[in-house]
């Protein structure tokens, strides 16, 4: 690695730990001002206080992550153009693109970091966060996070569902009712009455002290069977299709992809709300990059246009960028606005905004 190089990748990863080490320190403060009032008026051991506000740290990094990136990146290499750094590595023909190409290999590092920490960590997370609250500090013995109760919904084809409690960690339906109708929902062919339904694999289902009843096309009875258990086909996805109310922070992309999927092979309204959440969590880790090529020109005119001004913009940047993230989300659900549209909007935004910027730097 060139010493120019290693300087560069060391000057930035020593801000960027900075920055993350003021923000946990910010953020956790908030948080415990917020709710330690309450916790200790619930009377709440120590243990379970300190565990709470340790699995909100990972929570709030991942959602200002980009933001982090980019004040390191501005204090960073910023602090290097104001101390003429950069003019001394430009003018001994050091090219702007060899800056960039270091910064460029930290910032895919980032990336996939940010990508792990909201794919694989943040979502257990939020699960275990929601459970020490409402169970362990709320007193909610109750407070079940995984089930699912009073669900009516219609299926794939003509399957209508009641149930009364399920549970989508064991995958298993309590007091359901499964009716599936004629095209024109003029005849009943099958009904099945059961205490449970446990999901075996595809479409498979073994249902648990019930009835089956089979009947044709004209209505005559064909089947009626009293079983204590049995294993009757469903309908693929159902088991993803009846976690209802999970919300997006509880799933990665993949579960959240297939929970829309589910939703839309059944044709019932998608909720617009998860096809945001699902376009962002491809978009906000993108940030990471887009933002940084936006500011980057900035960093490097940081002698002309005076340090201040350069963090003060890139701070601007930032509150933007998220300002719109934030007001899409709800902006979407207008009907003739495109959830898709409001979740790419902000980076798609910046991306021009870097490009142009970039052009400006180089010509």
């Amino acid at each position: 690695m060139k010493i120019i190089t290693r300087y560069l990748v060391t000057e930035y990863i020593k801000y960027f730990l900075l920055c993350l080490f003021v923000f946990i320190i910010l953020y956790s403060s908030l948080d415990v001002a917020k709710d330690v009032d309450y916790i200790l008026a619930q009377d709440v051991s120590f243990p379970v206080a300190l565990q709470y506000f340790l699995y909100l740290v990972p929570i709030n990094v991942n959602e200002i992550f980009p933001f982090i990136v980019l004040i390191a990146l501005l204090v960073s290499i910023g602090g290097m153009s104001r101390r003429n750094e950069l003019l001394v590595l430009l003018t001994n023909g050091v090219s702007r693109m060899s800056i960039f190409k270091p910064l460029l290999i930290i910032l895919i590092f980032l990336y996939f970091f940010n990508v792990f920490m909201g794919e694989m960590l943040v979502p257990i997370l939020h699960e275990r966060v929601d459970y020490i609250w409402n169970v362990l500090v709320r007193g909610d013995a109750t407070y079940r996070i995984t089930d699912q109760k009073d669900i009516w919904l219609k299926g794939s084809g003509e399957y209508f569902y009641n149930i009364e409690m399920y549970e989508p960690r064991e995958q298993v339906m309590h007091q359901v009712v499964v009716s599936r109708l004629s095209e024109d929902h003029s005849l009943l062919l099958e009904r099945i009455d059961a205490e449970s339904g446990i999901f075996i694999e595809d479409k498979e289902w073994r249902f648990i002290n019930g009835s089956h009843w089979l009947f044709s096309e004209e209505g005559e009875l064909k089947v009626a069977e009293i079983f204590n258990e049995k294993v009757i086909p469903l309908e693929e996805k159902l088991e993803i299709f009846l976690d209802i109310g999970k919300e997006p922070e509880f799933m990665n992309f993949i579960e959240l992809r297939s929970y829309v999927k589910a939703m839309q092979m059944r044709e019932t309204e998608t909720s617009d709300f998860y096809i945001f959440e699902l376009h962002r969590k491809l978009s906000q880790p993108l940030a990471v990059f887009i933002l940084c090529l936006a500011a980057f020109p900035l960093v490097l005119m940081t002698n002309k246009h005076g340090y201040m001004f350069t963090l003060s913009i890139g701070i601007v940047y930032s509150v933007i960028y998220f300002a719109l993230m934030l007001g899409l989300q709800y902006i979407a659900e207008i009907p003739f606005v495109p959830p898709v549209f409001g979740a790419w909007f902000p980076n798609i935004l910046f991306l021009v905004i870097g490009i142009v910027s970039f052009k400006k730097v180089y010509i």
